[in-house]
């Protein structure tokens, strides 16, 4: 089983109360990852695949795949659909 959990840190220490089916375990292994920077990170490649040629030939074929999608009313409850040409 894995654990990911955002923990706070409190004079440069971290407190983690592992859940039950962690008990009685004799080994752990603990990954510590800054958060702040794993978000900088994951902006920063959202900023350079928006100019990517092929991301976006990518962007465009994904769209040009669902442009068949139709919408339908079912009571209450909008549900989409996917008109197949043959």
């Amino acid at each position: 089983m894995i654990l990911t959990k955002i923990y706070q840190v409190e004079d440069n220490k971290v407190i983690i109360s592992l859940p039950a089916i962690f008990r009685n375990r004799k080994e752990l292994l603990i990954t510590v990852n800054d958060v702040a920077d794993s978000k900088i990170g994951k902006l920063n490649a959202l900023k350079k695949a928006a100019k990517d040629p092929l991301f976006l030939a990518d962007i465009v074929e994904i769209n040009n795949d669902f442009s068949a999608v139709e919408y339908e009313i079912y009571g209450n409850k909008k549900v989409a659909y996917l008109s197949c040409r043959l």
